[in-house]
């Protein structure tokens, strides 16, 4: 999980290089991740049933492979804003897939 918030490091870089993205929007670009990180830990830090947390977090690394997958195939030099909002998308539901397998994994590693 923790091989997708490497990615984010790089985003602002790219997105200056291949988006012509200012500094700015390169940054509020890289916060996708961030942004689906914490809507997909708040919906996941609610569930109770083991049997459902444990599905949750294995399918939480497909997720995250999904969304690295589409902000992958969206790079492009000279992108369009299409192509930058599906890289943001990807970002976001990259974020989601860490975000739903953290409060789980941080919690089993302190118990």
């Amino acid at each position: 999980l923790m091989a997708a918030t490497m990615v984010d490091m790089y985003v602002p870089l790219f997105g200056q290089r291949l988006a012509h993205l200012t500094p700015v929007a390169a940054g509020f670009l890289s916060a996708g991740l961030a942004i689906g990180w914490t809507a997909g830990e708040i919906s996941s830090a609610s569930l109770n049933r083991q049997q459902v947390i444990v599905r949750t977090v294995a399918v939480a690394p497909v997720v995250m492979a999904v969304g690295l997958t589409v902000s992958a195939l969206t790079q492009f030099e000279d992108a369009s804003p299409a192509l930058v909002a599906a890289w943001a998308l990807g970002l976001v539901i990259s974020g989601a897939g860490v975000g739903i397998a953290w409060p789980h994994l941080s919690a089993w590693a302190m118990s």
